[in-house]
């Protein structure tokens, strides 16, 4: 058993925005990404026995993409250690007072303490800007052989937007565009093409 099962993958499609973190490691196909899986199995059999149950239940956790990411750092910090020749005991208590830090290190004569925290930052804490992983999927989906499409959101409103609506109004807009005269202008430093999408007010 392993973090993830070995078998044959077929769905390369980027990650979608509704997608977690963990459900995009376990769907994403191709080889580079048979090989970071296989990285992965590996380090996690370097873990305790004991410990790779709990481990692995956060690495596949597709309600946090946080936890996700802090136990791929864990794994990496363990590897690293055991790399650097290193004996390393898992939550170990130090003392009296209950604490259990992530690794106890010992090499040679030397023993130490490490506790492997990672930390993500959030590039909008209010939410104000940003759009519904669904719309956003939508957007992705939209037939674009010719162009690449990229938002700014003004407002965001109460309820989600109807993505077929704004899937069929951007692919009737697109194409409507020459791409040889978008480029054209575009050369002549004429601003690219902007489309404004309202929906309910």
């Amino acid at each position: 058993m392993g973090v993830y099962i070995s078998r044959h993958r077929t769905d390369a499609a980027p990650k979608r925005a509704s997608e977690s973190d963990a459900e995009f490691f376990e769907r994403i196909a191709g080889p580079f990404w048979d090989q970071v899986r296989d990285v992965i199995n590996e380090w996690w059999s370097h873990f305790p026995p004991d410990a790779q149950p709990g481990l692995r239940s956060r690495l596949r956790d597709r309600n946090s993409d946080a936890n996700v990411f802090s136990a791929f750092w864990e794994l990496y910090v363990h590897e690293m250690l055991l790399g650097s020749g290193c004996t390393v005991e898992i939550e170990q208590q130090i003392g009296t007072g209950g604490k259990y830090p992530d690794f106890l290190v010992t090499r040679g004569d030397e023993q130490f303490i490490v506790e492997a925290i990672w930390t993500a930052e959030n590039l909008d804490a209010t939410g104000s800007s940003s759009l519904p992983p669904q719309v956003v999927d939508a957007i992705d989906r939209v037939p674009t052989p010719n162009f690449y499409v990229a938002y700014k959101v003004d407002s965001v409103g109460s309820t989600t937007p109807q993505q077929r609506r704004l899937k069929n109004e951007l692919t009737r807009w697109l194409a409507s565009l020459d791409p040889d005269q978008v480029t054209a202008e575009y050369e002549q430093k004429v601003p690219l093409p902007r489309h404004t999408w309202q929906e309910a007010g």
